[in-house]
């Protein structure tokens, strides 16, 4: 459970020269440190308290950087975003046919999500108030206000201009592609005992299922 706790006013102005000196490099290594204990333990395993312990600062000092643990936990999240957003542009950057996009840039969103579950299912999963517009993705209008979409967005238009996907609302078809795309990668974030040649056919044949939906005929 996400909290808001504050310090005291008074308790704020107890701070070090050589912490408010060094304020950034305290900022980066604040965000690191509860960045890890995400990947390791999970979202719910963050503290101030545990966080402040392993930057070696008090836990007032976090509150010159950080509002309360929503705020730092919003801040991490948005970063995780940011990365999947520029491994799904690069995945889309390896071939000029739509129809090769949509498979490159759904192996690179359940690589995203498999190489880091506790950090994927922080970010994903989160109904923090912080960060939920942030995950929000079945709205209308989400193919203008969020990256992810709007990139996959644009894929399905340039295939239908090119005859190659059907006629259709592309916002809503890039929602069903994400919805499909969100259930492969959520289930297999939460079945790590599947092998790595089983996560590969279920890929291979989620891809294949999403195409044949996507493909004019």
């Amino acid at each position: 459970m996400l909290d808001n706790t504050k310090p005291p006013s008074d308790q704020m102005e107890i701070e070090t020269e050589e912490v408010l000196a060094n304020g950034m490099t305290t900022r980066q290594k604040i965000l690191e440190a509860a960045r890890k204990m995400i990947s390791q333990e999970g979202l719910g395993a963050v503290s101030m308290r545990k966080i402040g312990k392993k930057v070696g600062i008090s836990q007032v000092a976090i509150y010159r950087h950080f509002a309360d643990k929503n705020e730092l936990v919003a801040q991490i999240i948005d970063e995780g975003y940011q990365r999947l957003v520029q491994n799904l542009r690069s995945a889309a950057d390896k071939s000029n046919n739509p129809a090769e996009f949509i498979p490159n840039v759904i192996k690179a969103y359940v690589d995203f999500a498999l190489a880091d579950p506790n950090f994927y299912k922080a970010v994903m999963f989160s109904s923090n108030g912080a960060t939920r517009k942030q995950v929000n993705s079945l709205s209308p209008g989400v193919a203008r206000t969020r990256d992810t979409f709007r990139l996959v967005n644009k894929i399905l238009e340039d295939g239908m201009a090119q005859g190659i996907f059907r006629e259709g609302d592309s916002e809503l078809l890039s929602q069903s592609v994400w919805m499909a795309v969100f259930g492969i990668a959520s289930r297999m974030v939460l079945e790590p005992e599947l092998s790595i040649e089983r996560k590969d056919l279920l890929l291979q044949n989620a891809v294949e299922i999403i195409l044949y939906g996507l493909v004019r005929r």
